[in-house]
C-alpha cells in the first residue's frame, strides 16, 4: 500500500489525509472560491449601485419607484423635448442601460 500524509491507512476511495485538489488546483476548503464569488459579488453590487445612482434613486427604492423614474427621466432627457441636445441624448442612453440593467436583476 502507498503511504499517505497522515500515515494512516488507505481507505476505499482514496488516501487519507490526502486533501483533494478544487478547481482552482490549489489544496484546500475552498476558500478561493469563496473568494471569488465574494468578488464577484461586489462586482454586482456596484454595478447595481451604479444603475440606481443613473436614476437618481436610493438602493433601497422599489421596483414601482424605479419603473416611475425611468419613465419620468426618459421623458425629461429625451432629444425630441430638447431639440436634439447631445448633452440630454447621453444622459438618455445611460437611464436606459441602467434601467436595462436592473430590470435583469429583477428590479424594474
Amino acid at each position: 500500500m502507498p503511504p499517505t500524509e497522515s500515515g494512516g491507512a488507505p481507505r476505499a476511495g482514496g488516501m487519507v489525509g490526502i486533501r483533494p485538489i478544487n478547481a482552482f488546483g490549489l489544496f484546500g476548503d475552498g476558500a478561493r472560491a469563496e473568494q471569488k464569488a465574494k468578488a464577484e459579488s461586489r462586482v454586482i453590487r456596484n454595478a447595481e449601485r451604479k444603475a440606481f445612482e443613473a436614476l437618481s434613486l436610493e438602493i433601497s427604492a422599489t421596483k414601482a419607484q424605479v419603473s416611475a423614474r425611468y419613465k419620468d427621466l426618459v421623458k425629461r432627457h429625451h432629444p425630441d423635448a430638447n431639440g436634439g441636445d447631445r448633452s440630454h441624448e447621453d444622459r438618455l442612453i445611460e437611464i436606459i442601460n441602467a434601467y436595462k440593467y436592473l430590470k435583469s436583476v429583477g428590479m424594474g
